[in-house]
């Protein structure tokens, strides 16, 4: 590693300046693609000197979880200046986990849902966001922002639900109904999306209007059966 623009062999001056022509980054495991196009004519590196290089890579979701390797070749402007690096590249694929903290269960059309919310990558997540969804449902508030979450920490956060019943889905008879929990969090300079629960609401076996109806209907057999009994025991005389 040179420490002065020149150095002086023999008498002679030579110039340490690197002059850096192309560097390339390509990965050594299946699954994993780099998205960037190689670097070219960065220009000169001297004693002291840096340069920055990104690149985005993109990782499948069927890629195996551990330590995958990329190759860094520099290409200089002589054979000397050539170096070829080994960039490791750790592949986690655990995030946010959404735990109910209690029975999910609609009554009369509404519900309070609670649930204990954990990032359980080895990274602080920022901008943790929840969004709750389910037909026929709303949420209140429809996202609720954590915002950033350090490693094993863990949110208690709520959501009131009631029955939408602008919607087809209300009508229908009561069936649990799937809810999917959406995890929204930045990992570094990425943004990621992904569900962290698929989860049933519990609703009731009956609308209201469905036990206001047998209501009445009982009401009308308590007046009409003592009428019969009436009838039956004059025809008997």
């Amino acid at each position: 590693t040179a420490t002065t623009p020149t150095v002086t062999i023999d008498g002679k001056d030579y110039d340490t300046n690197a002059r850096i022509q192309a560097a390339v980054l390509k990965p050594l495991s299946d699954g994993i693609t780099v998205l960037e196009a190689p670097y070219y004519e960065m220009g000169l590196v001297g004693p002291g000197d840096s340069i920055k290089l990104t690149f985005n890579v993109e990782v499948e979701d069927d890629a195996r979880e551990g330590i995958h390797n990329f190759e860094l070749a520099i290409e200089g402007n002589s054979f000397d200046y050539n170096s070829k690096k080994n960039i490791p590249l750790k592949v986690d694929s655990s995030n946010i986990k959404v735990i109910p903290s209690k029975p999910l269960h609609l009554v009369d059309g509404t519900a309070t849902v609670e649930f204990d919310v954990a990032n359980t990558h080895p990274n602080e997540l920022n901008s943790v966001s929840i969004r709750p969804e389910a037909e026929g449902i709303k949420f209140y508030p429809a996202e609720y922002f954590i915002g950033p979450m350090d490693p094993d920490e863990l949110f208690t956060i709520e959501f009131d639900a009631m029955i939408d019943n602008s919607s087809d889905a209300s009508k229908e008879d009561s069936e649990p109904i799937s809810m999917n929990v959406t995890a929204n969090y930045n990992n570094g300079i990425n943004r990621h999306e992904n569900v962290a629960g698929n989860l049933k609401l519990e609703t009731d076996s009956q609308h209201p209007e469905t036990n206001s109806t047998a209501a009445i209907a009982g009401g009308l057999l308590l007046v009409f059966i003592p009428a019969a009994f009436l009838i039956y025991r004059k025809k008997k005389k």
